[in-house]
């Protein structure tokens, strides 16, 4: 029985990210693995002990389940269009990683990301922190860098290199791995109420679910997005807003804005924001939810852009590293151009000034995917199929819309929904679309598109949107 699934999980990989080629590399070390365990199954079937006997019977359940996820979780993968989630195939060193880190490697950091254990950095220096020894925190650091060059920002030493040296750090950035970017975007309220307690939080109606929960007992006002079909905020309701506080109550302004919203894939104006900040001298705090176009590449053509931190002057910024990084956990990535304070505590040794405190980091999967994503990406990776689907609906004269801005264009394309077809809940069903209600009331769905998305796929979901799109 075992083996039957190692030759179907080798044999049937079509409807998996992965080709043949790249998982034959494994194939010794799987084939190791299914011996193990069927060796182990056939100790516990053939024990003289009833307690084995029943522990055998549960473990051919259990693994027929294991079996049965996969084959769903891979046979829905070349139709996956409704959510951001990046599944073009990772390399065989991401892999490889993946699979080693697995074999009892210790994956949690907890505490500040510069604070770390005991380190021979030569013969004749060592650094002393705490005294928790078992870190990957110099990795952490190597993916927040990583993050942090692709946006633009000042560059910074290796951990070791910055311990040695704290006087790198002068003007330099900060941040750690996050559970994912609702993490991230809490940080980034916390701290702005940290160094403004008496200030009022704003974000627009397209912001992520996750702002309005974590401004939940604060302070706060929802301001309006631009249209119907556009959710990034409205620049003038918002500044108007911040002004009347300021000049009433003395009210600063802690500010989350949205660089890929999660319905619209829109993007705030940003930089003109910070611009009538400084002009009008309110005190704020500002962060940027970049969940999603945080994580494409700079070198990516006519893919959104994060402006630098003179143009945009955010104080924080979150990506997501499950979302166009194409990660295979929740994890996301924070960034602040500054170090926060944080609370000592005595019996880890170190200061506290994430959220959760404790994190798990894969580091070596996690920082050869990223590093793979933002150094070696084809120019052409984020547009090509962009442009394909774009193309394909019009010759189809499908309506869609899709946020641009000079050259770039953003990949989620949204459309108004014929709900009263046959049809209908089968096909978003079918390609897995999410759909949702826009403020003027009308049901809408979008799809995403990757990279990793075949033309064929394309070609049969242009075929399916046809029946459903709302003329």
């Amino acid at each position: 029985m075992i083996s039957n699934w190692h030759e179907e999980l080798i044999n049937n990989l079509d409807n998996s990210p992965y080709n043949n080629e790249e998982y034959g590399q494994f194939r010794p070390l799987f084939d190791f693995v299914f011996s193990e365990l069927k060796n182990v199954l056939a100790d516990l079937q053939n024990s003289g002990d009833e307690t084995d006997r029943t522990r055998y019977q549960k473990y051919e359940g259990i693994l027929s389940d294991w079996y049965g996820y996969v084959h769903r979780i891979n046979s829905r993968k070349e139709t996956h269009f409704g959510y951001p989630v990046n599944l073009t195939k990772r390399s065989f060193l991401v892999n490889f990683f993946r699979v080693m880190e697995s074999f009892e490697v210790i994956q949690s950091n907890f505490g500040d990301i510069q604070e770390i254990s005991d380190i021979d950095v030569n013969e004749h220096t060592k650094l002393v922190g705490n005294n928790y020894a078992m870190d990957v925190k110099s990795l952490e650091w190597d993916i927040v860098r990583l993050i942090a060059d692709n946006f633009g920002l000042p560059k910074q030493p290796r951990l070791v290199e910055l311990l040695q040296n704290p006087g790198l750090c002068k003007d330099g950035y900060w941040g750690y791995v996050t559970s994912g970017g609702s993490e991230s975007n809490l940080w980034g309220i916390i701290q702005g109420f940290a160094e403004y307690p008496n200030g009022i939080l704003y974000f627009g109606e397209g912001a992520h679910y996750s702002i309005p929960k974590a401004a939940k007992d604060r302070n706060y006002q929802i301001i309006s997005q631009t249209s119907a079909d556009d959710d990034s905020i409205d620049v003038t309701s918002l500044l108007d807003t911040v002004r009347d506080n300021w000049l009433n109550f003395q009210k600063p302004a802690i500010l989350v804005l949205t660089v890929g919203t999660t319905k619209y894939g829109s993007v705030d104006n940003v930089a003109l924001i910070k611009k009538q900040l400084r002009e009008l001298q309110i005190p704020h705090y500002l962060h940027i939810d970049a969940a999603f176009y945080g994580g494409i590449p700079k070198n990516q053509n006519m893919a959104p852009k994060i402006g630098s931190v003179d143009e945009w002057g955010y104080d924080s910024i979150a990506i997501s590293t499950h979302k166009y990084i194409g990660y295979p956990a929740a994890k996301g990535v924070l960034v602040s151009v500054k170090k926060p304070c944080g609370k000592f505590v005595d019996y880890v040794g170190l200061n506290d000034n994430t959220v959760l405190g404790s994190r798990t980091v894969h580091a070596f999967s996690l920082r050869q995917q990223v590093m793979e994503v933002m150094e070696h990406s084809c120019p052409q990776e984020y547009i090509q199929n962009v442009n394909t689907f774009a193309n394909m609906l019009d010759s189809a004269g499908i309506g869609f819309k899709q946020w641009v801005s000079g050259d770039c264009k953003g990949n989620i394309f949204v459309f108004k929904a014929n709900k009263d077809v046959l049809e209908y809940q089968s096909v978003c069903k079918k390609w897995q679309l999410s759909e949702f209600i826009g403020k003027d009331n009308i049901h809408r769905f979008h799809v995403i598109i990757f990279p990793y998305h075949s033309k064929d796929k394309l070609c049969m979901l242009v075929d399916d949107l046809s029946k459903i799109v709302l003329t």
